[in-house]
């Protein structure tokens, strides 16, 4: 998907951009040439899955609910499926335990099995887990 060119409003001009490193992948997205929002995914390649690492904050309250996430999220299942990888994983994080129900339901409409820890000392309250379908490859 081509998401250069997607505009939300005649006064954004929102676009993404894939940095794509060893161990890590930063999905960027800006509006006009200022950075809005940051995916950072770690690489573990060799036990082939992706881990969502932070989502960034969005620098203006403008940005909320535009779907801007929803294209970063987008971004990275095209991504784990045209790189074979078998699953993404990730953590929710009790500091954001006041839109809990909004991040269920942001990870639930990508089809991530969201489980709920009982270890009170950690930080995290929940995982999230997503089997990443295989792409066909022509010829099999």
């Amino acid at each position: 998907m081509d998401v250069s060119n997607i505009l939300f409003n005649k006064k954004m001009n929102i676009h993404l951009k894939l940095d794509d490193y060893e161990t890590t992948l930063y999905i960027k997205v800006f509006d006009r040439e200022k950075r809005i929002a940051t995916m950072t995914v770690l690489k573990y390649v060799n036990e082939n899955y992706l881990k969502i690492g932070d989502i960034s904050e969005f620098s203006n309250s403008k940005y909320i609910n535009k779907g801007i996430g929803s294209m970063m999220m987008e971004e990275l299942l095209n991504y784990a499926e045209s790189s074979n990888y078998q699953e993404i994983r990730g953590e929710l994080s009790i500091v954001d335990n006041n839109h809990k129900d909004r991040l269920h339901h942001f990870y639930q409409k990508f089809g991530f099995e969201i489980t709920e820890t009982n270890n009170r000392n950690d930080c995290i309250y929940a995982t999230i887990c997503k089997r990443v379908r295989k792409s066909e490859k022509a010829g099999d």
